[in-house]
């Protein structure tokens, strides 16, 4: 009993940590220009925007078919270069509205609960908010948006909570990957570009 009790301390431990360490990247990513340009060379001219893209449909999944070095998010005219080690990326309009959440083929693999449902909360490594309109948290303060494209704002939030719902698949270990792709997604979301 005591054990089991250890047990699931070390692992609240473990996961307090990893969404301190992931929050702690996606803080540095977000507020230091240095970091943000490694995934492209920075002197490189932004594309021009691309039209008014329709919004993805709920439920509708989208992958990278249009240049396999991007993730290509066709209905929006975006597209992204994945970061080294991120992996197969995987996305889905959450709930009919202009949000994507995000998952890797690793991770839906893995756990039956880091796969994407289209349901609110079904967003293993985060979302992705595309708006016309400036957005402003809960407290009223204005959202940093990644970058502004054909007219429209992509703002990006990281995970919330793990993804893992087994006991066999919540181990530390799977904890660290995910918080690792988790920053390796904020990182990729970083290039995001409008499609030439």
């Amino acid at each position: 009993m005591k054990l089991q009790h250890r047990h699931r301390a070390i692992i609240s431990i473990s996961f307090l940590l990893l969404v301190g360490i992931v929050s702690g990247g996606v803080f540095v990513v977000r507020h230091h220009p240095e970091v943000k340009n490694t995934q492209g060379n920075p002197s490189m001219a932004q594309p021009p925007a691309a039209p008014n893209a329709p919004h993805l449909p709920a439920g509708q999944n989208g992958a990278s078919t249009v240049d396999p070095q991007y993730v290509t998010i066709k209905e929006w005219g975006v597209r992204f270069k994945p970061a080294s080690g991120l992996g197969s990326v995987q996305y889905k309009a959450i709930n009919g509205q202009n949000v994507l959440g995000f998952t890797t083929n690793q991770l839906a693999a893995l756990d039956p609960g880091c796969a994407l449902t289209g349901e609110p909360g079904s967003a293993p490594l985060g979302w992705l908010e595309r708006s016309a309109t400036p957005l402003q948290a809960a407290d009223g303060t204005p959202r940093s948006a990644l970058k502004t494209l054909g007219g429209y704002s992509y703002y990006f939030t990281g995970p919330q909570a793990t993804c893992l719902s087994t006991e066999a698949t919540d181990t530390p270990q799977n904890e660290q990957l995910t918080g690792q792709q988790a920053l390796l997604l904020a990182q990729s979301l970083d290039s995001i570009e409008a499609i030439q």
